[in-house]
């Protein structure tokens, strides 16, 4: 949007003309938004709009989601272009030969495009540049996942000890059983003693 400003070359600023091209934000996503929604949806348009009553607020301004794990078609069901970009944009990096259905000029030039060994030395650099941030990106989430899901099963590993802990001292059961039964130190259960007051 803002560079579609006009500079004013007296004053070194911008001018704004206000007859703005739309401008359309364009994320193409490998997973999905909610793995527990029943809705499949591969594409989201989303637009400004105003939270009390409903009216578009900014018409020029356009964020559009494809969610690539919801298209699960096969390249003999593709039915359009529209269905034939999703499954090249998803595939294209699994395909070892150009399928006859996109035998098309427009197609064909993306198999160019991605052609590495037509790269000039700086297009090759910046592609492996590219590449190498998503991969560090992508390890980044999946550390913090995994993390996530240690720290998850360490919490609920705690919990439940902590529950044993507490209906064994409700049923009258001395520190060295508790201690045989759930691995805490006799300080460990004395705290949850007196955090429930026990």
């Amino acid at each position: 949007i803002q560079s579609q400003a006009k500079k004013n070359s007296k004053k070194n600023n911008f001018v704004w003309n206000y007859e703005l091209q739309k401008v359309y934000s364009v994320a193409v996503l490998d997973f999905t938004f909610d793995e527990n929604s029943e809705i499949k949806k591969v594409k989201h348009d989303i637009v400004l709009k105003d939270s009390e009553d409903n009216t578009i607020f900014y018409d020029k301004l356009q964020f559009i989601f494809l969610e690539m794990p919801h298209f699960t078609k096969n390249i003999k069901d593709l039915k359009n272009h529209y269905e034939k970009w999703l499954y090249l944009l998803k595939n294209l990096p699994k395909l070892d030969k150009i399928p006859q259905e996109f035998k098309e000029k427009i197609f064909m030039k993306v198999f160019e495009k991605s052609d590495t060994s037509f790269y000039s030395d700086e297009e090759l650099s910046a592609y492996q540049s590219s590449l190498k941030t998503y991969t560090d990106y992508q390890n980044t989430i999946d550390t913090a996942f995994m993390e996530g899901e240690m720290k998850g099963e360490i919490k609920g590993e705690m919990k439940n000890k902590e529950n044993v802990t507490i209906n064994a001292l409700k049923k009258g059961f001395d520190y060295e059983t508790i201690q045989d039964l759930t691995g805490l130190s006799f300080e460990e259960i004395e705290k949850i003693k007196n955090k429930y007051n026990l």
